[in-house]
């Protein structure tokens, strides 16, 4: 079954809702950190920079740690709101064993745009994003040997163009320059499309 999309100002309702149900729930001084990565990061930076090619991802990817509790909150407002019960999720910190090598590079950006009273809501910089997407799209290659998904395609072109970046070869952009070499693969692919 396909995934549901969800676009920004919705997955923003969902968190109010989630902040809502932690001021009943918890203690008034209770924080909820999210660090946020993946498509929800992409969608917020593409909206930041009002670029239209990422407006929806089916859930935010989360490199905190979440309770048990907590979690059953996320699956309650999922249900409520008939989108996946795993809209906010930690799978894949889960996943790389609580090491996630990037998060190394990463600087994250506090976001108080929407006034939450317990939850620290963190975005990944673009710069990281371009690493965890290069990545994404050499594994593909390289170790599944399937073709790239098209949306870590389109990341990438979204991240260039907020750099002002035209040559995959010839990235100008410091950070993101130093991570082109670990993944030739994705270097190439994205070569040949531009």
């Amino acid at each position: 079954m396909a995934k549901i999309n969800i676009d920004l100002e919705k997955f923003i309702s969902l968190l109010k809702q989630l902040d809502s149900e932690i001021d009943k729930n918890f203690n008034n001084d209770f924080k909820l950190e999210i660090k946020a990565i993946g498509g929800f990061a992409m969608i917020y930076h593409a909206n930041e920079h009002n670029i239209k090619w990422r407006e929806i991802s089916s859930d935010i990817d989360n490199l905190s740690i979440m309770s048990e509790d907590i979690n059953k909150i996320i699956k309650e407002i999922g249900r409520n709101n008939f989108v996946e019960e795993d809209w906010l999720n930690n799978d894949w910190i889960i996943a790389k064993r609580g090491n996630e090598e990037f998060e190394y590079f990463a600087d994250w950006k506090l976001i108080k745009d929407y006034n939450f009273k317990h939850i620290l809501l963190y975005i990944l910089d673009v710069e990281t994003l371009f690493f965890f997407k290069m990545r994404a799209i050499d594994e593909k290659i390289n170790i599944a040997k399937e073709e790239p998904r098209q949306q870590d395609i389109k990341d990438i072109l979204i991240i260039m163009k907020i750099f002002n970046e035209n040559d995959i070869c010839n990235i100008k952009n410091y950070k993101m320059s130093s991570c082109i070499e670990y993944f030739p693969n994705a270097k190439n692919y994205i070569k040949n499309i531009l």
